[in-house]
């Protein structure tokens, strides 16, 4: 494949037959040509590397740009020169070019694995076990709007390496008084501890935009982070992304305050105490690398009896959250069914 079909700054990528713009299609891996069908595979599929946490990192050198929705605020990356159709967020056609893209350029990316139809297939299943979801939905649902977006983290390895100091207590219990008063109570034995405690992290992934949550993002996990592919721009071919709010370095305070909670809990399973009056630790980081990783996300929302429900599917591997509407019938039965089987139980006793 002729490396010139993809010259910077032409605005989308080019057909090398009939000079169609091609898309990066999930379910064959490669680029795929939305007017003749043409099959061209992404040139350098090789791995990202870890960046080293202190080292000066690269700008977008111009391959994009930052467009803000004027209803709901979100910015959202586009390629160099595309037009904005429409926010994927909340659906608002007017969206805003700010400027070039400015920052830290990604470095990472996990390519998109499940096609649109897929996505819609996976939430389909999803709601279908939903105990309480209306029976029509379940039977008719189709999504209004599913839209392929990369999401900004930043992930992170590092050792650790910890030295800690508490006092720790372990529950016994005693009989005391005599006759009528006489009576078991509890007390507590306490203990200090103290020691070293290592730790290697790979890949803590920390979520840096704005209108998906860390918590959301948890919700789908995991992606493939270690065997993140190289950056390069045609991935994003026929998709959107993100643009981080928080940078690498906010980024890494929230992940050294997991990590921190994770070793906190490594040094408690050690002992198993029935209470704690304190625990310090002292940490040092070593090795610190990181990379900014897009991460693929089918976001998709529908409408029932007017009201927009909202719902992710990882592009990766299907797994699905979201929320679905309640039948309250199906509550009703379900409570009047389990009142006439305590009854009946009752009234067997």
């Amino acid at each position: 494949m002729d490396d010139e079909v993809y010259v910077r700054g032409i605005d989308k990528v080019k057909c090398s037959s009939c000079g169609a713009s091609m898309t990066f299609a999930p379910d064959v891996g490669a680029l795929k040509c939305e007017h003749c069908g043409r099959i061209e595979e992404v040139l350098d599929k090789s791995f990202a590397e870890e960046k080293d946490f202190f080292a000066v990192v690269d700008g977008w050198d111009g391959e994009a740009c930052a467009y803000k929705c004027d209803s709901c605020y979100a910015v959202t990356v586009f390629p160099k020169g595309e037009i904005a159709g429409k926010c994927p967020f909340c659906g608002a056609s007017n969206v805003l070019s700010l400027q070039d893209m400015a920052g830290v350029k990604p470095n990472a990316v996990v390519p998109f694995a499940l096609t649109r139809d897929e996505a819609k297939v996976y939430y389909k299943k999803w709601i279908r076990k939903r105990l309480y979801a209306p029976r029509k939905l379940k039977k008719d649902f189709v999504a209004d709007n599913v839209n392929g977006i990369y999401v900004p983290c930043w992930t992170y390895d590092t050792k650790t390496y910890s030295s800690y100091v508490g006092r720790f207590g372990e529950y016994y219990y005693v009989t005391v008084g005599s006759g009528k008063n006489r009576r078991t109570v509890r007390r507590t034995r306490w203990y200090t501890v103290s020691g070293k405690c290592d730790e290697a992290f790979d890949d803590i992934v920390v979520e840096s935009g704005e209108k998906i949550t860390q918590s959301q993002l948890e919700s789908v996990m995991p992606f493939s982070t270690g065997r993140a592919v190289k950056y390069d721009a045609k991935y994003l071919s026929g998709f959107l992304a993100e643009r981080y709010t928080l940078g690498v370095r906010e980024c890494y305070e929230l992940a050294k305050n997991f990590m921190e909670r994770v070793i906190k809990n490594n040094i408690v399973s050690r002992y198993r105490p029935d209470v704690i009056d304190y625990l310090n630790v002292n940490t040092t980081y070593a090795d610190v690398t990181y990379k900014y990783v897009l991460l693929p996300v089918w976001l998709c929302s529908f409408k029932y009896k007017g009201k927009e429900y909202g719902f992710l599917v990882n592009g990766e591997t299907g797994k699905t959250k979201g929320k679905a509407p309640v039948s309250w019938l199906k509550v009703l039965l379900t409570v009047l069914g389990t009142i006439a089987v305590v009854g009946t139980i009752v009234y067997l006793l």
